[in-house]
């Protein structure tokens, strides 16, 4: 079995599928509200006939196996490093690009492939484009550098900076493109 495929000692294939609905579900509604999920949401998104307390016993196993986390007692649970990297190689919807993002990605890389801060400003900006999410590449850094701060301060009504800090040093400052209708209050 390859290192792959575990995850804290534990094989990730051995996940039922209940287990992994619910890890799905946690993922995809912690993504959205940046809020711990709870038994109850996720009974209301489960499709099929399932109880909030089997769904909390499902979360403690979960839990146990390394995939969430509880940031206190009464809260609800959060994914794991470890949980994202199953959501990524076997939960989430992929969808294959279609031609024409396949040529507009060729194009943008084929420009300066040899600049590194090119390359990792347009892999972010595709990335954002192509999933209408927020996105960041950084370059390479001191593995003991932690990222300690991340804020964005609205600059012009359509563009805000971004500041990120590390335990080191302020990491990089730069501004970003914000929808017009983007209000204040978003910028967290």
């Amino acid at each position: 079995m390859s290192a792959n495929n575990l995850i804290r000692g534990v094989p990730n294939m051995g996940l039922s599928e209940r287990k992994k609905r619910i890890l799905k579900i946690a993922v995809d509604k912690y993504i959205d509200t940046a809020v711990p999920v709870s038994s109850k949401l996720i009974a209301e998104e489960y499709e099929g006939n399932i109880s909030s307390a089997t769904i909390r016993s499902e979360m403690s196993a979960l839990e146990e196996l390394g995939y969430l986390e509880q940031p206190h007692t009464s809260a609800g649970r959060i994914p794991s490093n470890e949980a994202y990297k199953l959501y990524v190689s076997e939960l989430m919807v992929k969808e294959k690009p279609t031609p024409k993002e396949l040529d507009y990605i060729k194009k943008i890389f084929l420009e300066k492939t040899d600049d590194l801060e090119y390359v990792l400003k347009n892999t972010a900006k595709i990335i954002s484009e192509l999933t209408s999410y927020t996105s960041m590449a950084i370059a390479p850094h001191d593995l003991k550098d932690k990222i300690t701060n991340i804020s964005l301060f609205r600059y012009k009504p359509e563009s805000a900076l971004v500041l990120i800090v590390t335990e080191n040093k302020l990491f990089k400052d730069q501004y970003v493109s914000l929808p017009a209708d983007m209000k204040d209050d978003s910028l967290l």
